[in-house]
């Protein structure tokens, strides 16, 4: 990988080569001075970097590796890799089942004795078939009681735990005596907390904050109540796996892993080349610096019957659990003095040929199931009958060595018996396993779109949490007491968020009332984490010291969110803002690192209106209609849609005014045309001229022309203005009828139907003013499923030679269909062969291929959280995503994403019925065209697509968009600040991942906080200076100091993500280095009583 080197003083040829650089730039920006001013001004900040980076290299031992990376860049190099094996491990699914095994040979029989470590354990969902407080109050509160009894009862039982959620549940409930005993078995390694996130997440659809979120919040409650560190990762559950997520797992500190869901063929490939265990790296990981010691297991499913070895028929027999009344698939009888010797040679055969899959002859061999042990007789039936087993075998002359274990006493033996040779054995493996497969043509990927408007939810508390957490801690580090309320709300949203992460909740894959309760508490989530916000943007905006003292101790509210969902299934909806009497100020926040200028809609109860900013002056305003529920050809007469362009800087809170004018005014918002087809075609307007005449369908700005077809309405192209080239951008819906589909799985896609069927006709609605064009399609009847397609283009923006972009958005209502998957296809003229770019967690955007002999429709699926796309070397067509859809592309140029699924089917995977509580959901996306040029070629040779700047910050934009408040008609407007600059700035190249404060938040005392940025890695681009803002790479490293102005940051060290690991404290004056695709965490101790006494100065 391409890295700028440390520059020394002594390093005569590096000043050398410096020196010639500014030189270069210098003549460089002489010859282009006629050029304009924004290529001056472009010039300048170049050499100005160039200067700060040879200044900062002669102060600092170590830079950041360059983020912009050259397209030719080569792939780290692994012994396995998966995108390239995937068709050898396709043809052995076909014909793989069950467990594999390999012939026990001579070389077997030289190895060293064969060390056993069986780790009992109990899977804890915590909601899928019943909620997370059913489960808890039926099952796991006794399995953890049990838990403490009989391993202080068996002095050589060991256990593992997983899940936070329920230990914080549990505590809640246990006496002091309990807990003191829970901790002194963790204390005594008898009991191992694995994973210990709040939940055990989903690796497919989750987005990377989201992960680490709730990482941090299970790991600093496991740190401050029970004292532990969890050292090993334990993923057995998710569907599928994914690189982005083993990268978290190491930067959180996990030393080992242990992975289960991955395709049956590819498990039956690793293991006959011995290969369950790796050293998992990324693809940008050239130098091999963040390895995850990986092991996979080998059996089918993680159940009692599966993981003694091969044979499921004998394993059964060693599943001692035996409850009166109660079904058992076991046929089991108790270990007697007179069968023992005969199930002895039965198990060790079965340990043996499980044994012989790896390398090293040291065994794991879970035992445990779905919550298991819920029982204190099955502690005693499984541990008596066991472990006379295990003494049998032990006093024989087998060379074998069997006990019971956690993971830790298994990698240790591994570690142990390899010693310092283990890294050069294990061998390196790249890529992740999606989609994942048990069964031959059962391909789980249903679950990537299952549920949208959960996903919708999920990633609506995820931005709105990020942005209180930077507001609320931004002023507790400026404080010297902490708004004790507005952090216990923030810690209760925090872990309704953390708990939607559970691989089967934010999948979709649970029965109807258990995602209704999820949705239930990610809705009581929002609304918490908007009380933060709109307490503190209220202290922050009050000019007035007395007032805000005042409001603040009496809890009172004097802002109000523009946006609120008024119950847990409906869309957020946008209040009505009276101006017939009373000017209304508008405050807008803005919590990414990045300034903003963009358009902001808001609802007014008057069709003539001006708009100002905070110093009064006028702002460009268009009104647009607003369309009746129950009526999409009715246009209202008491509500009407003002759209004004706002200026908002990084981190910042901006206020503005919007007021009853005279229509013919200076200021006052211009209306926006419209134009009415299809339907009754006759709406009228008392303020609005609607033109009902049949024409050419298009919308445009200064840098495009998107025209539409003239029946269906949907986008056919777009006409490039500074080329004047016609691009295909073919947009369609299909409903799909589905077999062998359910929550899980996606089967076969047949019947597919456009949503416009025989002579139905759309409600096409066009909406031009001189900011902004858009055009609405209502396609389809609310009887048998409708999309509501609206695209828009903003004309407000400034324009790029190489890039031309539209917004998405559908409203897809699901309807009465069953058994059907909606799908918006988009056909561009791209050719892209059987290759597509979709990403991995929010983090990555990796090569996708389209394999058309798989054995059904659902195989050709993969994730995409937040980008999918197709390329060539002339063009590159993006579709960024709001949340995580399945994706595909079905030929070239052509990509696919299911909108929305309702299957009445049971897949036979869990879940009884089918997915039929469907709320209406509203996705947005951002297409992205941007132009290449022959000389990138090359990048599509690798794994992973570099997306450029722009597509970064246009991500942000669209999963972070600002929060719109509203301030009291009652409240004085000269009580308010005209805008409030958040003391947080970051180079324009690093994110801003999370700012929030560590536990415990409800502390007065607490002055600790969390820092995490990530560093992405872009394409180089030359042209990216449009609106979203240039921005050189790699920026010059900045201080700590510099990040946080006006915060008295006493200390600061490097930790690990879930801040149980720290390195030594260094001054906030040392810089802030974050290399390329790195997530860094910064544990940031502030000194309160200075911090308190600037912020007094400042107000």
């Amino acid at each position: 990988m391409y890295r700028v080197r440390i520059l020394q003083p002594r390093n005569l040829l590096m000043l050398v080569v410096v020196v010639c650089v500014l030189l270069t730039a210098y003549v460089h920006r002489l010859h282009m001075k006629t050029d304009g001013t924004a290529a001056s001004w472009r010039e300048r900040n170049q050499t100005k970097h160039l200067v700060g980076t040879a200044r900062r290299q002669q102060h600092e031992q170590q830079t950041p590796q360059l983020t912009c990376v050259p397209t030719d860049a080569v792939d780290a190099k692994a012994d396995v890799d998966t995108y390239s094996v995937f068709l050898r491990w396709m043809h052995a699914g076909r014909k793989s089942r069950g467990s594999p095994t390999l012939p026990l040979t001579a070389t077997d029989a030289t190895l060293q004795p064969l060390r056993v470590f069986v780790v009992p354990h109990s899977h804890n969902d915590p909601g899928w078939l019943h909620t997370v407080d059913e489960y808890f109050d039926s099952k796991t509160s006794h399995i953890l009681d049990n838990i403490v009894a009989k391993l202080e009862q068996y002095a050589d039982m060991t256990f593992i735990w997983t899940e936070t959620v329920f230990l914080d549940m549990w505590w809640r409930r246990a006496t002091p005596t309990m807990r003191a005993r829970f901790v002194a078995l963790v204390g005594s390694g008898r009991l191992e907390i694995t994973g210990g996130g709040w939940v055990m997440p989903d690796e497919a659809v989750t987005h990377y904050y989201s992960v680490v979120d709730q990482y941090i919040e299970g790991h600093e409650w496991l740190w401050h109540n029970v004292g532990v560190r969890p050292r090993n990762s334990w993923q057995i559950d998710p569907f599928g796996h994914s690189s982005s997520i083993a990268y978290i797992l190491n930067l959180v500190g996990f030393e080992n892993a242990v992975i289960h869901r991955i395709h049956h063929g590819f498990k039956w490939h690793l293991a006959t080349e011995r290969n369950l265990e790796f050293r998992w790296r990324q693809y940008w990981d050239a130098e091999d610096a963040r390895p995850l010691f990986t092991h996979a297991t080998p059996n089918q499913h993680y159940t009692m019957k599966w993981t003694c070895g091969p044979d499921t028929a004998v394993c059964s027999n060693f599943d001692f659990r035996h409850v009166v009344g109660e079904f058992r698939e076991s046929m089991s009888v108790p270990i007697t003095k007179h069968n023992v010797a005969t199930k002895a040679r039965q198990l060790l055969d079965q340990y043996r040929q499980k044994a012989a899959l790896y390398r090293h002859n040291v065994l794991l061999v879970p035992h445990g199931d779905d919550f298991r042990y819920d029982k204190p007789a099955e502690f005693d039936q499984q541990y008596v009958n066991l472990r006379r087993l295990f003494a049998h075998i032990n006093a024989q002359p087998w060379d074998a060595d069997v006990r019971f274990g956690t993971l830790q006493d298994y990698f240790d033996a591994v570690h142990e018996r390899e010693g310092a040779l283990l890294p050069a054995k294990l061998p390196t493996l790249t890529g992740d396993f999606f989609p994942y497969s048990d069964e031959r043509t059962d391909y789980w990927s249903g679950f990537y779109t299952t549920r949208p408007f959960n996903k919708r939810l999920e990633r609506l508390l995820a931005s709105r949490l990020r942005a209180a957490d930077v507001v609320f801690t931004l002023r507790d580090m400026t404080t010297t007491e902490r708004d004790a309320d507005a952090a216990e709300l923030l810690t209760f949203a925090r872990r309704q968020l953390g708990l939607f992460q559970h691989h089967d909740a934010i999948t979709g894959t649970s029965e109807d009332h258990v995602a209704d309760d999820y949705s239930r508490k990610l809705w009581l989530g929002l609304h918490a984490v908007d009380r933060v916000i709109l307490r503190t943007v209220q202290a922050y905006a009050l000019a007035d010291g007395h007032l805000r003292d005042v409001v603040t101790r009496g809890n009172m509210t004097l802002i109000h969110m523009n946006e609120q969902m008024r119950t847990y299934q409906s869309l957020p909806l946008k209040q009505l803002v009276g101006v017939r009497h009373k000017a209304a100020h508008v405050l807008l926040y803005n919590a990414l690192t990045l300034p903003r200028h963009e358009l902001v809609r808001v609802h007014v109860n008057h069709p003539h209106v001006v708009v100002r900013d905070g110093d009064g002056v006028v702002v460009r305003s268009q009104v647009n209609p607003l369309w009746r529920p129950d009526d999409p050809t009715r246009i209202s007469d008491a509500a009407f849609e003002v759209a004004f362009l706002a200026r908002v800087p990084a981190t910042s809170v901006a206020v503005f005014s919007v007021a009853k004018s005279k229509p013919d005014a200076e200021g006052t918002a211009v209306k926006a045309s419209v134009v009415l087809l299809g339907g009754a075609a006759s709406a009228t307007s008392s303020v609005f001229a609607v033109d009902t005449s049949p024409q050419e369908l298009f919308i445009q700005n200064d840098a495009l022309v998107a025209w539409f077809d003239s029946r269906s309405g949907f986008l056919q192209g777009v006409t490039d203005k500074n080329t004047s080239e016609n691009i295909q951008l073919g947009l369609d819906f299909h409903v799909c009828k589905s077999r062998h589909s359910g929550a899980y799985l996606l089967g076969d896609l047949h019947a597919r139907e456009p949503l416009l069927v025989g002579e139905s006709s759309p409600v096409i609605r066009l909406v031009k003013g001189p900011l902004a064009e858009e055009i609405h399609v209502i396609a389809g009847h609310v009887v048998s499923g409708n999309v509501i397609n609206t695209i828009a283009v903003d004309k407000t923006q400034a324009t790029s030679a190489s890039a031309l972009r539209l917004d998405i958005s559908n409203l897809v209502d699901a309807g009465d269909l069953v058994n059907r998957e909606v799908i918006m296809q988009l056909k561009t003229d791209t050719n892209s062969g059987d290759t597509f770019y979709a990403d991995l967690n929010g983090l990555q955007v990796v090569k996708r291929t389209t394999y058309r002999m798989l054995p059904t429709d659902g195989a050709r699926f993969y994730p995409a959280t937040s980008l999918v796309a197709v390329q060539d070397r002339r063009v590159r067509v993006s579709l960024l995503l709001s949340q995580t859809h399945a994706v595909a592309s079905p030929a070239t140029g052509t990509l696919e994403v299911i909108l929305e699924r309702r299957i009445a089917e049971n897949d036979g995977k869990g879940v009884s019925g089918g997915v039929t509580s469907v709320p209406r959901s509203l996705q947005r996306h951002t297409l992205l065209v941007e132009r290449r040029g022959l000389q990138r070629h090359t990048a599509d040779e690798s794994h992973v697509l570099r997306p450029t700047m722009r597509s970064h910050r246009l991500s942000q934009r669209l999963n972070d968009p600002l929060i719109a408040m509203v301030a009291d008609a009652q409240l004085d407007p000269l009580l308010l600040k005209r805008v409030v600059d958040l003391p947080l700035s970051l180079p324009c190249d690093v994110q801003l991942v999370s700012l929030r404060p560590l536990l415990p938040a409800d502390s007065a005392a607490a002055s600790e906080y969390a820092l995490l940025v990530h560093r992405p890695m872009y394409e180089c681009r030359d042209d990216d200076a449009d609106d979203t803002g240039s921005c050189a790479a790699p920026q010059p490293a900045t201080s700590f100091a510099d990040v946080l102005p006006g915060v008295r940051v006493s200390r600061v060290a490097r930790s690990s993500l879930s801040f149980l690991k720290t390195d030594p404290s260094v001054p906030p004056s040392r810089m802030m280095i974050v290399n390329s695709m790195e997530i860094a965490a910064f544990r940031l101790e502030v000194d309160h009583k200075r911090a308190r006494r600037q912020a007094v100065d400042t107000n």
